[in-house]
């Protein structure tokens, strides 16, 4: 457990711990002088909420924030950094300021050695050498450049203080929970711990096996107003990272000014490892952007040089930036937001909010292309704002619109949107950020707990614990009523004019054809296929939202709950009496917290029992819900062995079985039919497919296992090969694939088909009625057709419907999976689906 924290406490697994506070505190400090004059400061306490001010000779500036830094370290008692325009000898703090302790910090005022590394229209970018910038390279070592052997005994320390606490901080725990889910992911290719000379790194240079992702930052400081040299804020950044938190040198592998000049960041070379995410730096680099894009925007030259230096990036570590990446058990675009990984509001509105147009000019070449930014945000109600600390003790809160607030679309259909939300207090997970109001009863909005959407009623839960001044994205999906026309809805503080507009969405509805069962394939060969997804629609504790129980045995499943049900089964031949479950903390066993960590499933009659540590936790019906994260089945010896959503434990047929609950399109992610070794218009072709095969049956009215309590199961030879996150992580053009076509089904008179597909055949699929399958409904759709692309085959499944061999030979001839679909499925249309 040490060795663990020691990793965890140090932001990448690798980092040393703040150093000790060097100033003394200051009681009820209001005004202090400094001589020499300083640049910037921060502060250090127990709780920092204050404001600071500096005299530049005639006046006073304005009040900037300090608040608690801790994003890269849960245990941090440092503020943020703050810069002051020019050298300043005094300044005055209010708010809470007894027990500050004021860390100053001086830089160089000399040029920058070399000016050519500013960007020309070229796509390789150049880069300004540490030495050029003027970093203070005795900041890297211990004790100035001390021998080897001297003691980190206040690292030591810290983690033997933390590792013998009775509790820790969630975000650690978190971080705890990720490592044991995915303990390669955290893991070294080596360390390097002195220089050359023998002199010991305060922090050690870590490398990572190979880099995954590109984060982008933005540094929070403001440069709009500020007219000193970007040199002189990169040495001012350095020295807050290297000496006032301890870490022994800057957490950013590149920094871009506002100018687009881009400057070295943390020393080692290619691959080492950075501090710039919690729980998230091995694997990653991060490019931070000078400025604050919260309440600014970045310049064009800053944004051209991202996308060139994203480019030079992505060709150096072999990131395929066409290609989504499986990274701690999610699913990312290859370039991210620090705010995709972690709650924050990093790296800001006008830069989190244009990443996508960002990644489409660098993988289209257009390096040199314009950012169109975003509208400026709708600023929170007065009613919650504050105009200084002196006033109130709470930081400004309350929902940000990040966009219009018109929103457009047809009558039945569906819009999503983002809000940001400030906290002015401590906030739990789960718990009201503001209400929700509608002009009409038929508004509906979904809002994302993790990778689950949650249907919230009359107020919005929020998505995480929240510290006092942090923001936080909201992701959400509004249901728009079934006639044309304009309402109202208002979330919190910021109201939204909605529009329906157009041809009323049509929502299939599928009847009971009374057509005898079929499977979509016969062989459960590598070409038989099933798909993946991102979203779930499960149920949540909070009487204030939507919740779906549990059904009873013999009753429809989970079809008009928006989710699926999937039985799973081990390979072993004799059924299972135990199983045993790893899940997060944050995890939830039967609406309760319970610790996360191993839990002990029994079959006790007709109940499945949970135990923990020995102690019965729960009994009946166990529903295990990861909130967010995924469950393991820790006693199977197989790799597909993690899921997403609810793991449920029931008795049936008396026999003790696992249940997976979760959305269709998650099921679809983890669906093991179709790798990434076949063509991606086929993926996506058999991806609607097989989402259509699955919806078809979660309709109450075509039941898979009629009086069963799932939809479906993980065999082929029944249902479908589901595979779980092991497939999803290992398959990310698969899961891009799903994503793209999430929610498509295809349809004839708006009802939802029943599509059969199978491997190869010999240069023809075949008809129902040749298959000896009766009464098969609208078999006019399925009728033989000619499958040029498979001549020289063999006939390997029923011949039904779409062939694999068929749709991988018109995928390389460059049709889209629209047209592939259209052919093996003649009269069919492509619908939204929605149950």
């Amino acid at each position: 457990m040490r060795r663990i924290l020691l990793s965890l406490l140090a932001l990448s697994l690798s980092m040393p711990m703040p150093a000790p506070a060097a100033a003394p505190a200051i009681p009820d400090m209001r005004e202090t002088a400094f001589d020499p004059p300083i640049d910037a400061l921060s502060a250090g306490g127990n709780v920092i909420d204050a404001e600071v001010s500096s005299w530049d000779g005639e006046r006073w500036t304005a009040w900037e924030t300090l608040q608690m830094e801790d994003e890269q370290d849960p245990l941090s008692t440092e503020s943020n950094l703050v810069m002051f325009p020019t050298p300043v000898s005094k300044v005055r703090l209010r708010g809470k300021t007894p027990d500050l302790a004021l860390h100053p910090i001086r830089v160089s005022h000399e040029p920058a050695g070399i000016r050519t590394a500013s960007l020309v229209s070229m796509d390789y970018p150049s880069i300004l050498s540490r030495h050029d910038w003027g970093a203070d390279e005795s900041l890297l070592y211990a004790n100035g450049s001390a021998p080897v052997g001297n003691g980190d005994s206040d690292r030591q320390s810290a983690v033997s203080s933390a590792s013998s606490a009775s509790s820790l901080p969630a975000r650690i725990q978190n971080c705890l929970d990720t490592q044991r889910q995915y303990p390669t992911e955290f893991r070294t290719a080596r360390a390097v711990t002195t220089d050359g000379q023998g002199n010991r790194y305060l922090w050690p240079q870590e490398y990572s096996p190979s880099v995954r992702l590109l984060v982008v930052h933005h540094t929070a400081m403001t440069v709009s107003s500020d007219s000193r040299p970007a040199e002189e804020r990169m040495r001012a950044i350095y020295q807050y990272h290297a000496k006032t938190l301890g870490w022994g040198d800057i957490g950013y592998h590149y920094v871009i000014d506002e100018n687009g000049l881009i400057y070295q960041g943390r020393t080692g070379g290619e691959a080492v490892v950075g501090g710039h995410v919690y729980c998230n730096n091995i694997g990653t680099v991060g490019i931070a952007l000078m400025g604050n894009f919260e309440t600014e925007q970045p310049s064009q030259t800053q944004m051209q040089s991202l996308q060139r230096l994203i480019n030079t990036l992505g060709d150096q570590y072999g990131i395929d930036l066409n290609r989504s990446v499986a990274y701690h058990g999610k699913i990312f675009p290859p370039v991210v937001g620090h705010r995709d990984l972690l709650a924050t509001a990093c790296p800001g509105y006008y830069v989190a909010n244009t990443m996508d147009q960002v990644l489409r000019n660098v993988r289209s070449g257009n390096l040199s292309a314009s950012i169109v930014f975003p509208p400026p945000p709708a600023p929170p109600s007065s009613s919650s704002s504050r105009a200084s600390v002196s006033r109130s003790s709470s930081p400004q809160e309350g929902f940000i619109a990040t966009g219009d607030t018109t929103l457009v679309g047809r009558p039945g259909g569906e819009v999503s949107l983002a809000l940001q939300y400030r906290a002015g207090r401590a906030i739990n997970r789960r718990r009201s950020l503001g209400t929700i109001k509608r002009s009409h009863p038929q508004l509906g909005v979904w809002v994302a707990m993790g990778t689950r959407f949650v249907r919230a009623l009359a107020n919005v839960p929020s998505p995480e614990s929240l510290r006092p001044g942090q923001t936080t994205t909201l992701r959400l999906k509004i249901q728009l009523p079934r006639d044309r026309g304009t309402y109202q809805l208002t979330i919190g503080n910021v109201t939204f004019t909605v529009v329906t507009e157009g041809k009323r969405l049509q929502v299939p509805v599928t009847r009971n054809s009374g057509a005898q069962d079929y499977l979509p394939s016969q062989t459960p060969d590598s070409d038989s296929y099933s798909p993946p997804a991102s979203f779930s629609s499960s149920s949540s504790s909070l009487s204030n939202y939507s919740t779906s129980s549990a059904p009873q045995a013999g009753t429809p499943a989970a079809g008009m709950s928006g989710n699926i049900r999937i039985r799973l089964s081990d390979s072993g031949s004799v059924p299972a009496t135990t199983f045993t479950l790893s899940y997060p903390v944050t995890g939830e066993v039967n609406g309760s917290t319970a610790g996360g960590g191993l839990i002990t499933l029994l079959k006790d009659g007709d109940k499945c029992v949970a135990q923990a540590g020995g102690t019965t936790i729960a009994s009946g019906i166990v529903r295990t819900d990861p909130e967010g994260g995924t469950v393991a089945v820790t006693s199977w010896q197989k790799a597909n062995n993690r899921f997403r959503g609810i793991i449920e434990c029931r008795v049936t047929d008396g026999t003790l079985t696992l249940i997976n609950e979760l959305s269709l399109e998650d099921y679809m992610a983890g669906l093991a039919e179709e790798p990434d070794t076949e063509p991606y218009e086929k993926q996506r072709a058999f991806a609607v497919a097989a989402r259509t095969y699955a919806a078809f049956y979660t309709d109450p009215a075509n039941r898979k296992f009629p009086g069963k309590p799932f939809d479906g199961s993980d065999s082929p030879a029944e249902f479908q090969v589901y595979g779980g996150v092991a497939f999803e992580e290992q398959n990310p053009r698969w899961a891009q694939a799903v994503r793209e076509t999430a929610g498509q089904v295809l349809t004839v008179g708006g009802q939802v088909i029943k599509p059969p597909y199978f491997s190869s055949d010999d240069g023809r699929t075949r008809s129902p009625a040749e298959a000896g399958w009766k009464n098969f409904p609208f078999a006019d759709v399925f009728a033989s057709k000619p499958d040029p692309w498979c001549n020289g085959m063999t006939l390997r499944g029923h011949g039904v419907g779409m062939s694999g061999c068929g749709a991988k030979g018109q995928a390389y001839e460059g049709r889209q999976y629209r047209e592939i679909l259209q052919y093996y499925y003649p009269g069919t249309a492509l619908t939204q689906w929605r149950n």
